[in-house]
């Protein structure tokens, strides 16, 4: 049936390394430009807006720009409106409800910003629905965090007894 042939298609999709190699580098690759184009927009003290471009940066612009960007909510709001960065999201089997607060979502240390390597390896774990390994494997870190923490608790509030008895 359809729906098979497009399970099947779309699984395909997600075990194609090259298509998601392919694509992370397409990925890469604009938001850099943008990045490029977004921070030397800051003429007339207006930084954030997307003017014209007057050049292309050069390699050796591109590198540095990669090196040295952080992905802000401002500019990843850039980002997102771009009709490329969005079919890439779409080629890449990213849903429309994961794309919602995908900011949120690849901010994972809550730092504010993202550099490139977060950007592309969150998206790429993003890629197809959420199975229920993904639903287990959260279940067991969340555990083991709070199993963490509770020893934490033990040892400080042993050591503060400790204190007290001096």
């Amino acid at each position: 049936s359809a729906k098979q042939t497009e399970v099947f298609a779309k699984r395909q999709r997600l075990l194609d390394q090259r298509l998601l190699a392919q694509k992370s580098t397409l990925l890469a690759r604009l938001a850099v430009e943008l990045w490029y184009q977004f921070s030397n927009s800051g003429q007339n003290g207006r930084r954030g807006s997307l003017g014209i471009q007057r050049s292309s940066p050069t390699p050796e612009q591109i590198q540095e720009s990669a090196s040295n960007m952080r992905i802000t909510p401002e500019f990843f709001a850039v980002l997102s409106k771009n009709d490329n960065f969005q079919q890439i999201l779409s080629d890449l089997d990213v849903s429309d409800e994961d794309q919602l607060d995908l900011f949120e979502t690849l901010d994972a240390n809550n730092s504010g910003c993202l550099d490139l390597e977060e950007l592309i390896v969150g998206i790429a774990k993003l890629r197809g629905d959420a199975r229920r390994a993904d639903v287990v494997t959260v279940n067991l870190l969340l555990r083991h965090v709070q199993a963490v923490i509770l020893e934490f608790q033990a040892r400080t509030l042993a050591i503060l007894d400790n204190q007290g008895d001096k």
